[in-house]
Protein backbone atom coordinates (compact mmCIF):
# COMPACT_ATOMS: atom_id res chain seq x y z
CA UNK A 1 0.00 0.00 0.00
CA UNK A 2 1.39 3.52 -0.76
CA UNK A 3 -0.34 7.00 -0.04
CA UNK A 4 -1.04 9.26 -2.79
CA UNK A 5 -2.48 12.63 -2.97
CA UNK A 6 -4.29 13.86 -5.80
CA UNK A 7 -4.73 17.64 -6.16
CA UNK A 8 -6.97 19.88 -8.02
CA UNK A 9 -9.77 21.62 -8.15
CA UNK A 10 -12.43 19.30 -8.03
CA UNK A 11 -15.00 20.95 -6.09
CA UNK A 12 -14.69 24.82 -4.80
CA UNK A 13 -15.77 23.55 -0.87
CA UNK A 14 -16.25 21.14 1.14
CA UNK A 15 -16.87 17.39 0.14
CA UNK A 16 -19.54 15.96 1.98
CA UNK A 17 -19.57 12.33 0.34
CA UNK A 18 -17.43 9.48 -1.88
CA UNK A 19 -17.74 6.26 -3.64
CA UNK A 20 -15.93 4.19 -5.47
CA UNK A 21 -17.02 3.51 -8.96
CA UNK A 22 -18.12 -0.22 -9.56
CA UNK A 23 -16.87 -0.67 -12.36
CA UNK A 24 -13.26 1.23 -11.89
CA UNK A 25 -11.30 1.12 -8.52
CA UNK A 26 -9.05 4.16 -9.87
CA UNK A 27 -12.64 6.30 -10.32
CA UNK A 28 -14.34 8.34 -7.67
CA UNK A 29 -17.54 9.92 -7.21
CA UNK A 30 -18.09 12.66 -4.89
CA UNK A 31 -20.95 15.08 -3.47
CA UNK A 32 -19.92 18.96 -2.20
CA UNK A 33 -21.38 22.00 -0.89
CA UNK A 34 -20.53 23.35 -4.15
CA UNK A 35 -23.75 21.29 -5.51
CA UNK A 36 -21.69 19.39 -8.00
CA UNK A 37 -21.15 15.25 -8.41
CA UNK A 38 -17.70 15.24 -9.91
CA UNK A 39 -15.93 11.68 -10.97
CA UNK A 40 -12.56 11.97 -10.72
CA UNK A 41 -9.86 9.37 -11.75
CA UNK A 42 -7.16 9.27 -8.89
CA UNK A 43 -4.39 7.96 -10.56
CA UNK A 44 -4.23 11.19 -13.30
CA UNK A 45 -6.21 13.78 -10.79
CA UNK A 46 -8.42 14.50 -13.89
CA UNK A 47 -12.22 15.01 -12.81
CA UNK A 48 -15.57 15.83 -14.58
CA UNK A 49 -18.75 17.14 -13.43
CA UNK A 50 -21.91 15.15 -14.15
CA UNK A 51 -24.05 17.33 -12.33
CA UNK A 52 -24.29 20.86 -11.37
CA UNK A 53 -26.95 22.24 -9.17
CA UNK A 54 -25.43 25.96 -9.08
CA UNK A 55 -24.23 26.59 -13.14
CA UNK A 56 -24.62 30.33 -12.82
CA UNK A 57 -22.50 30.43 -9.19
CA UNK A 58 -23.71 32.10 -5.74
CA UNK A 59 -27.22 33.69 -6.18
CA UNK A 60 -28.10 33.74 -2.52
CA UNK A 61 -29.18 31.34 0.09
CA UNK A 62 -32.38 30.67 -0.47
CA UNK A 63 -31.51 29.19 -3.98
CA UNK A 64 -28.28 27.92 -3.50
CA UNK A 65 -27.80 23.75 -3.84
CA UNK A 66 -25.62 21.32 -2.30
CA UNK A 67 -25.17 17.61 -2.33
CA UNK A 68 -24.91 15.12 0.53
CA UNK A 69 -25.98 12.01 0.57
CA UNK A 70 -24.29 9.73 -2.10
CA UNK A 71 -24.00 5.91 -2.56
CA UNK A 72 -24.44 3.75 -5.92
CA UNK A 73 -26.99 1.43 -6.78
CA UNK A 74 -24.93 -1.66 -8.96
CA UNK A 75 -27.60 -3.47 -10.16
CA UNK A 76 -29.79 -0.41 -11.94
CA UNK A 77 -26.25 1.15 -12.96
CA UNK A 78 -27.20 4.55 -11.19
CA UNK A 79 -25.36 6.86 -9.03
CA UNK A 80 -27.45 8.20 -6.59
CA UNK A 81 -26.96 11.83 -4.92
CA UNK A 82 -29.45 13.75 -2.69
CA UNK A 83 -29.60 17.42 -1.79
CA UNK A 84 -29.99 20.24 0.54
CA UNK A 85 -34.23 20.42 -0.76
CA UNK A 86 -35.01 16.87 -0.62
CA UNK A 87 -34.72 16.20 -3.84
CA UNK A 88 -33.01 12.78 -4.99
CA UNK A 89 -30.28 12.82 -8.31
CA UNK A 90 -30.08 9.88 -10.69
CA UNK A 91 -26.65 9.98 -12.85
CA UNK A 92 -26.66 6.28 -15.03
CA UNK A 93 -23.22 4.98 -13.78
CA UNK A 94 -22.28 3.29 -17.32
CA UNK A 95 -22.72 6.69 -19.39
CA UNK A 96 -21.90 9.62 -16.70
CA UNK A 97 -25.28 11.26 -17.70
CA UNK A 98 -28.22 12.64 -15.41
CA UNK A 99 -31.02 10.09 -15.72
CA UNK A 100 -34.64 11.67 -15.12
CA UNK A 101 -35.94 14.47 -13.15
CA UNK A 102 -35.07 14.77 -9.34
CA UNK A 103 -37.25 12.94 -6.93
CA UNK A 104 -38.57 14.53 -3.58
CA UNK A 105 -37.92 11.58 -0.85
CA UNK A 106 -37.80 13.81 2.23
CA UNK A 107 -39.55 17.11 3.16
CA UNK A 108 -39.38 20.26 1.04
CA UNK A 109 -36.49 22.15 1.91
CA UNK A 110 -34.87 19.34 4.17
CA UNK A 111 -31.40 18.80 3.76
CA UNK A 112 -31.26 14.88 2.87
CA UNK A 113 -27.56 14.01 4.37
CA UNK A 114 -27.56 9.81 4.14
CA UNK A 115 -27.94 7.54 1.43
CA UNK A 116 -27.61 3.65 1.51
CA UNK A 117 -28.75 1.40 -0.81
CA UNK A 118 -29.66 -2.21 0.70
CA UNK A 119 -27.44 -5.11 -0.05
CA UNK A 120 -29.51 -7.88 -0.64
CA UNK A 121 -32.63 -5.56 -1.99
CA UNK A 122 -30.92 -2.72 -3.70
CA UNK A 123 -34.76 -1.26 -4.90
CA UNK A 124 -34.80 -0.28 -1.46
CA UNK A 125 -32.85 2.72 -0.31
CA UNK A 126 -32.29 4.28 2.99
CA UNK A 127 -31.92 8.25 3.35
CA UNK A 128 -31.73 10.45 6.55
CA UNK A 129 -31.84 13.86 6.79
CA UNK A 130 -32.49 16.93 8.97
CA UNK A 131 -36.19 17.41 8.89
CA UNK A 132 -35.78 15.35 12.25
CA UNK A 133 -37.05 11.38 11.48
CA UNK A 134 -35.58 8.99 9.76
CA UNK A 135 -37.00 7.70 6.75
CA UNK A 136 -36.11 3.77 7.13
CA UNK A 137 -36.86 2.83 3.43
CA UNK A 138 -38.33 4.46 0.83
CA UNK A 139 -38.51 2.45 -2.08
CA UNK A 140 -37.63 3.91 -5.51
CA UNK A 141 -39.22 2.32 -8.85
CA UNK A 142 -36.89 3.27 -11.42
CA UNK A 143 -39.16 2.60 -14.08
CA UNK A 144 -42.12 5.29 -12.89
CA UNK A 145 -39.83 7.60 -11.25
CA UNK A 146 -42.08 7.34 -7.87
CA UNK A 147 -40.95 7.29 -4.60
CA UNK A 148 -43.18 5.72 -1.85
CA UNK A 149 -42.29 5.68 1.96
CA UNK A 150 -42.47 1.90 3.26
CA UNK A 151 -42.17 2.85 6.93
CA UNK A 152 -40.73 5.67 8.98
CA UNK A 153 -40.23 6.58 12.81
CA UNK A 154 -42.93 9.12 13.68
CA UNK A 155 -41.66 12.85 14.28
Amino acid sequence: MYEKSVYGNIHSVQVNNMRFSPTNDDMVYSASSDGKICYTDLETGTSSTLLDLNPNGWEGSTTWNMMYGLDINSEKGLVLAADNFGLLHKIDHRSNNVTGEPILIHKKGSKVVGLDCNPVHPEFLLSCGNNHFQESGICINYNLDTPFMISHTNE
